[in-house]
């Protein structure tokens, strides 16, 4: 089988696409109205349907005459170099769409009736110990406003278990830092109200007052205000504009270099180490998951392994016969 070929999402190869890429652009539009889905979850289904709708100009295949049997060989040319996991997540965007089209009445059959997605693979998140976070966070010295942001992020990301978009995100209006809370914006629009703990809240002081107010663009020798895109975000890059997830998957990066942990640890290990770290501690599955913001608690339950983990890990460490 020949290597896949993934599309190239440039203007000029959406624009050849025609009447698909308009479609696909109305069903986006649905689920952005009607779904509230994220920005960042909109832009894969948009790579994920344009690859689609490239394959089937390539294969010269009609939406509207599309067989399962012709939808299996589309996953089957994905399955050159792509996991289990991005795999499913296509299928779910082609169920989306098809579902979209006849509801809509743009289509007469729907290809994905019935079909499964490919079987995924149990894997246990990765996760920091409480000393190798503190270590990461530790490893963040000195009084420079972007010192001061550095740990502040770390400090919220790890202290309230926030997703990197989520942490990346917040705004000075959702911090209620005299009742130790912090309102979020989840997956969704779902909002949630988080316990922000002590150090969280004497890092954000700090950089709030002594480093945000203070990051200004040089220009011609002298101080200019804050960029207005700059808004109303708590969290901002040197320039004076939101920090960006790879903004902050850089500053993560940096830090856990500087304190030797190799791996493929990223700001979501932050977020898993603030739920097992909970978990070991002993609070209930079900405050853990508000805490997450999960809507479904079976979401949260791939903790509860991690758990178990750590409780075996103790007994052969131990006990006398473990």
């Amino acid at each position: 089988m020949a290597p896949r070929q993934p599309l190239a999402t440039s203007a000029a190869k959406i624009l050849s696409l025609g009447d698909r890429a308009a479609e696909i652009e109305k069903f986006l539009a649905y689920l952005s109205l009607e779904a509230n889905l994220r920005a960042l979850t909109l832009d894969a289904y948009r790579r994920d349907l344009l690859e689609f709708s490239a394959w089937c100009e390539r294969e010269g295949l009609d939406l509207d005459k599309m067989r399962q049997r012709q939808l299996l060989d589309y996953l089957q040319h994905l399955s050159v170099g792509l996991s289990a996991r991005s795999r499913a997540r296509h299928l779910s965007s082609l169920r989306g769409f098809f579902h979209w089209r006849i509801a809509a009445g743009r289509g007469r059959s729907d290809p994905t009736s019935g079909m499964k997605g490919p079987k995924m693979p149990f894997r246990l998140p990765d996760v920091l110990s409480v000393s190798q976070v503190e270590s990461v966070i530790g490893a963040v010295a000195g009084d420079e406003p972007v010192h001061l942001r550095d740990r502040a992020m770390l400090e919220v990301a790890y202290g309230c278990g926030l997703r990197a978009s989520e942490l990346v995100g917040l705004c000075r209006k959702d911090l209620q830092l005299k009742k130790e809370l912090v309102l979020v914006r989840g997956k969704g629009g779902r909002e949630r109200l988080v316990p922000v703990g002590g150090h969280a809240v004497r890092a954000l002081s700090a950089w709030l007052s002594q480093g945000r107010a203070h990051i200004r663009r040089q220009k011609k020798g002298n101080l200019v205000p804050l960029p207005a895109r700059a808004g109303d975000h708590v969290f901002l890059n040197q320039r004076g504009l939101p920090l960006s997830r790879m903004g902050f998957w850089k500053i993560l990066r940096h830090n856990l270099n500087k304190v030797g942990i190799k791996g493929h640890a990223s700001p979501h290990t932050l977020r898993h180490s603030f739920a097992t770290h909970l978990l070991e501690g002993g609070a209930d599955l079900r405050v853990v998951q508000e805490l997450l913001g999960h809507a479904s608690l079976a979401t949260t339950e791939i903790y509860t392994h991690l758990d178990r983990s750590y409780l075996g890990e103790v007994v052969r460490s131990f006990h006398p016969r473990g």
